[in-house]
């Protein structure tokens, strides 16, 4: 085990605990800088969030000096982060800090919600004969408008029957009275980076004339039958990208239009949290995890129910089941422990320079942040330097909105 108490360095002026002393944190998108560049989160007592209050809607991640990864809520006060970021004020921190879930952790998470949601996507077409429209409408002909989400249809398949019942179906979703049941937001369309009762579990929508996918913008739902592709080859569900989080109860989800050459069949739900991909569910209920690098006719072809066109992976973007390539392998898992671990999945941070000059960065960073506190403790302790460097990181990567928290 090593010596984390040891004095050494830096280390001697830290006389806060090491558990509740930040070290790194993740900045506002609008912070993210180029690597080398001497550029990092400045503390400001009297205004303890600057420059990591706007990372997520509901907070954002962090590392303590003893290598913990945690995430701060925005309902933690800013007496508590203060402290945090402060290595010798001596204040005594009372509230608790969530432990920050890994990838491997959110990954099985949004996985279980889309299973979840898929199933009772097939119970409702075992009940009615039919999907969910992608809307409750007014009324069910050409003249009905959508008034409330398919997440609503499918609460009473959710064990959720009483909150079902609670709404007025004939009311647009943001009606007063609507509105008021929004913070009653069932755990299954809930993610950790989302707040305000939004979700990112969604589906594709398209128009209703055919080649369409399996949630066409009409008032009647799709059955069964009509999914002519097979139920294990057409996506169902999705975890669409953070900045396409929408309110649970409203009738809006994703687009694509096939007839359209200016539609794209990944936009919006490639990226998912992850930054890297998403987790999707098929309409028998099959959970796979797409990688980004899937081609649009790739991606086409699986959103698609009936055009004749079974998906054909020949990039590798199509990992198969989570249950037979676990979570742990295709996103780097949560056993980033040590500086050669991390050193050896450079996958995981090899994205595109756009996405960092977009502040898109931070999204994947919830298991990176151990492995980079451990890369400067085991520098530290082993006495390479010294001091806190980033040589013993050994990473390769242009542009990261993770920082060293500059409290000096």
């Amino acid at each position: 085990m090593r010596p984390y108490w040891r004095c050494r360095s830096r280390n001697c002026d830290i006389s806060d605990s090491f558990e509740q002393t930040f070290s790194f944190v993740q900045a506002d998108a609008s912070g993210a800088v180029e690597w080398t560049r001497p550029a990092d989160v400045v503390f400001d007592a009297s205004h303890p969030r600057n420059g990591i209050g706007d990372a997520t809607e509901s907070g954002f991640f962090a590392a303590t000096v003893s290598g913990k990864t945690i995430f701060v809520n925005n309902s933690i006060s800013d007496a508590t982060v203060a402290a945090f970021a402060e290595r010798n004020d001596g204040a005594l921190v009372e509230e608790s800090l969530t432990r920050a879930p890994n990838n491997s952790e959110l990954l099985q998470f949004s996985g279980n919600n889309l299973r979840r949601v898929a199933l009772a996507n097939l119970n409702h077409e075992s009940a009615f004969g039919e999907f969910p429209s992608h809307a409750i409408y007014s009324q069910p002909n050409e003249d009905g408008v959508p008034l409330l989400s398919w997440r609503v249809a499918l609460l009473p398949f959710l064990d959720y029957g009483e909150l079902y019942q609670q709404f007025n179906l004939d009311e647009p979703w943001d009606s007063p009275y609507n509105l008021s049941l929004l913070p009653l937001m069932p755990d299954v369309f809930a993610h950790p980076g989302v707040a305000g009762h939004k979700t990112l579990l969604q589906v594709v929508t398209s128009p209703f004339s055919n080649p369409r996918t399996a949630f066409p913008l009409h008032y009647s739902g799709s059955s069964l039958g009509s999914i002519q592709d097979g139920t294990s080859n057409t996506i169902g569900f999705v975890e669409a990208n953070l900045d396409e989080a929408v309110q649970w109860t409203k009738p809006q989800d994703l687009f694509y239009d096939d007839a359209d050459p200016k539609s794209d069949p990944t936009a919006g739900w490639t990226e998912s949290f992850f930054g890297i991909g998403s987790p999707v569910a098929r309409i028998d209920g099959s959970i796979s995890f797409i990688h980004e690098c899937v081609q649009p006719t790739v991606a086409r072809h699986l959103l698609l129910a009936a055009d004749g066109q079974p998906p054909q992976d020949h990039g590798g973007c199509l990992t198969g089941s989570l249950t037979t390539r676990t979570a742990a392998s295709s996103m780097g898992g949560g056993n980033l422990t040590g500086a050669v671990n991390f050193h050896n999945r450079t996958d995981f941070w090899n994205f595109s320079p756009n996405r960092y000059e977009q502040g898109f960065a931070t999204n994947t960073n919830t298991t990176n942040y151990p492995a980079i506190v451990d890369a400067v403790l085991a520098n530290e302790d082993f006495g390479a330097n010294d001091d806190w460097v980033d040589e013993a990181i050994g990473f390769d990567d242009r542009r990261n909105s993770i920082t060293k928290f500059a409290a000096e």
